[in-house]
């Protein structure tokens, strides 16, 4: 975009976020792009909308490599806006290790989370993605009760966001 320099790092994240999700080839051009741009940028602003864009995508091997590679970056205590990052984090942590089967530890990211915390603004948001891996993981676990729970859950969300990806993303993980 024109004059792209002078955009909040936030929505150069977001700009890449978007890039992933409607790009339908090959990642590897925004994924270079991205990591090029993680050297000269602040992380933890910069990777919010990304890694939520790759757990959309399900492109866990980037999302893993990024959240080892600056581990230490992307979770911070001292902005305003500290629990609603480390939520979508954590989210993102918790669907690598889902991916890797650490089933246990992916229930503990998703335990460190409190949802209520989260700025007003990004909370319907950022709870689709919180249900999305509680359903994964009552999915892998076959827990039926959570499992029922988080698609109602999902369905209410879906109804009031208007982000219709999570219908197509989150029915492969429902137990009949």
């Amino acid at each position: 975009p024109k004059d792209f320099d002078s955009f909040h790092i936030t929505l150069k994240g977001r700009y890449y976020g978007v890039k992933l999700l409607c790009h339908t080839g090959n990642l590897d051009h925004i994924k270079k792009e991205i990591l090029i741009a993680c050297k000269t940028t602040k992380i933890s602003f910069f990777l919010i909308e990304i890694i939520l864009a790759l757990i959309i995508n399900e492109a866990f091997d980037f999302l893993e490599k990024l959240l080892t590679q600056y581990y230490e970056e992307v979770f911070e205590d001292e902005v305003w806006s500290s629990e609603t990052t480390n939520a979508i984090y954590l989210i993102g942590l918790a669907n690598v290790n889902l991916e890797n089967n650490a089933i246990k530890i992916a229930k503990k990211n998703l335990e460190l989370i409190d949802l209520e915390k989260v700025e007003i603004g990004y909370f319907d948001y950022v709870n689709l993605f919180f249900t999305l891996t509680l359903l994964k993981i009552s999915y892998s676990e076959q827990d039926e009760i959570t499992n029922k729970m988080a698609h109602v859950k999902m369905k209410e969300l879906i109804t009031k966001t208007k982000f219709k990806a999570f219908e197509r993303v989150s029915v492969d993980f429902k137990i009949s």
